[in-house]
C-alpha cells in the first residue's frame, strides 16, 4: 500500500495540510488538542515521513560531515568526542570518517559529503583542495577547519593551535636539560602545521647555536611505525642524539616503543602531544606540548552548530588556542 500523505493525514484528521506540517516539523504554534487529533490520524495511517524528500524540498539533511586524518590516533577521537558532545543534543547527526592525508581519499570524502548534501563540514585535511571547498561554500555548507590550516583564497571558520610557538617552547626545554646534539622526528611536508612545527624546532635550534646536520633530521608521516623507523635510523648514524623531539604524538607512541625495545633509557624525548602513561615510562625523560583536543571539537561543534541552525555570526572566527606543557 502506497505511503499515506500530509493531505491524507489532514483529511483524516479534519485540519489543513499546514497544520499537519506545522506538527510533523514541530514549527509555529502548535496546541495540544491540534498534536492528538494529527498524530491519531498519522498513527491509524501508519505514516512513514520522507526524509529523503525532506531534505531535498528544504535543502537539509540534518548532518554534519567530519573528516579527521586518523580516527585510530587519540588526539584526533578526542576531537570526534567534542564534537559528538555538542551535537548530540540536537537534531543534527554526525559522518565522521578518515582522510588518512592521502589527497585521493580526501577529495573523495568531500565530493560524497557534498553530493549527500551534508549541512556542515568540519575538516582537518592534508591538502587545499581549493575548488572543491570554493564549490561547497558557494552552495551554502558552512566549513570549519579544525587543528589544521590551509592556505586557502577562501573565507572559512578555524580553530587551531599556535603550532610554531609551541615547537619553540619544546625544543627550547629540551635545550635546557643540557643536550648538544638534538634529533628531530618531522611531520608530513606537505601539511601546514608540520611545516609549522618545523620551523619551530629549527629556529630554536639556530637561536641557541646548535648543530642541525641531515642525520639528525628524519622525516615522519605522522604514523607510529615511522616514530620507530626514526629510532633506527638515528642508530644506523653510529650515536643516538642527546634528545629526540618528536613532532606529533603517534610518531612518539612509536619512537618511545622502539627504545623500550632495544632497551635504552638513556635519552630525552620531548613531545609535541602526550603520550599515554608517560609518567611510568621506566628511565625515559619525557617533556610534551600538552593539546587540548576535546576543547578544540567542543569548540568546532559550537561554532559549526551556530552556522546550521542560522544564528547567523557576521564575521567568520579564527580561534588560536594556546597549549599549556608538562614539564
Amino acid at each position: 500500500m502506497q505511503n499515506p500523505t500530509i493531505k491524507d493525514i489532514a483529511n483524516k484528521a479534519g485540519v489543513s495540510t499546514a497544520s499537519v506540517s506545522r506538527v510533523l516539523n514541530k514549527t509555529g504554534y502548535i496546541s495540544e488538542d491540534l498534536v492528538e487529533k494529527v498524530m491519531k490520524a498519522v498513527n491509524e495511517l501508519n505514516y512513514i515521513p520522507n526524509n529523503i524528500a525532506k531534505s531535498l524540498k528544504v535543502q537539509k539533511t540534518n548532518t554534519i560531515g567530519v573528516i579527521i586524518q586518523d580516527i585510530s590516533n587519540p588526539f584526533f577521537m578526542k576531537i570526534a568526542k567534542g564534537i559528538e558532545d555538542v551535537l548530540r543534543q540536537t537534531e543534527y547527526n554526525l559522518l565522521i570518517t578518515s582522510g588518512e592525508d592521502n589527497r585521493e581519499k580526501e577529495a573523495s570524502l568531500l565530493r560524497m559529503f557534498t553530493e549527500k548534501r551534508v549541512d556542515g563540514l568540519i575538516l582537518a585535511l592534508s591538502e587545499n583542495h581549493e575548488d572543491m571547498l570554493s564549490s561547497a561554500s558557494k552552495s551554502g555548507i558552512p566549513i570549519l577547519l579544525v587543528d589544521r590550516e590551509l592556505n586557502l583564497n577562501l573565507e572559512v571558520d578555524k580553530i587551531t593551535e599556535n603550532n610554531y610557538l609551541s615547537a619553540y617552547h619544546l625544543t627550547e626545554k629540551i635545550i635546557k636539560t643540557g643536550a648538544k646534539k638534538i634529533g628531530v622526528i618531522s611531520g608530513l611536508p606537505n601539511v601546514l602545521i608540520a611545516q609549522e612545527r618545523y620551523r619551530g624546532f629549527v629556529n630554536c635550534i639556530n637561536d641557541y647555536g646548535l648543530p642541525l646536520t641531515s642525520d639528525l633530521i628524519f622525516e615522519g608521516d605522522y604514523s607510529f611505525d615511522s616514530g620507530k623507523d626514526a629510532i633506527n635510523y638515528f642508530r644506523s648514524k653510529n650515536q643516538l642524539p642527546d634528545a629526540i623531539i618528536s613532532l606529533n604524538n603517534a610518531m612518539t607512541n612509536g619512537a618511545v616503543t622502539e627504545l623500550l625495545n632495544q632497551s635504552i633509557f638513556d635519552i630525552i624525548i620531548g613531545s609535541y602531544g602526550e603520550i599515554e602513561f608517560q609518567e611510568y615510562l621506566p628511565g625515559l625523560k619525557i617533556f610534551s606540548v600538552i593539546q587540548a583536543p576535546y576543547h578544540l571539537g567542543k569548540l568546532a561543534g559550537q561554532i559549526m552548530l551556530e552556522r546550521v541552525m542560522h544564528t547567523e555570526l557576521i564575521e567568520k572566527r579564527s580561534i588560536v588556542h594556546t597549549n599549556s606543557y608538562n614539564w
